[in-house]
């Protein structure tokens, strides 16, 4: 299975099966992705830059250096 089609797949559970936010008191649905370094990342940036704007994206650590150098700004850094 390639990297585009497990990404997709995933967006598609979290449609079903979205995450709840709670932000002063409201709650409202976000799709968030959790990037890390290794071996798939160098195969997700088309995907990341292709989606961007329609979920968060976190960056744990030594992502966040290969996310921007590939024009994927990440929401949140840890």
């Amino acid at each position: 299975e390639s990297i585009s089609s497990s990404f997709e797949h995933t967006l598609k559970n979290l449609s079903m099966n979205p995450l709840v936010l709670r932000e002063a008191g409201r709650e409202r649905e976000e799709t968030v992705c959790i990037v890390g370094t290794g071996p798939s990342l160098n195969q997700s940036y088309d995907f990341l830059k292709k989606f961007k704007d329609q979920m968060v994206i976190v960056s744990l650590g030594s992502a966040t250096r290969p996310l921007v150098l590939n024009e994927v700004v990440p929401d949140f850094v840890t």
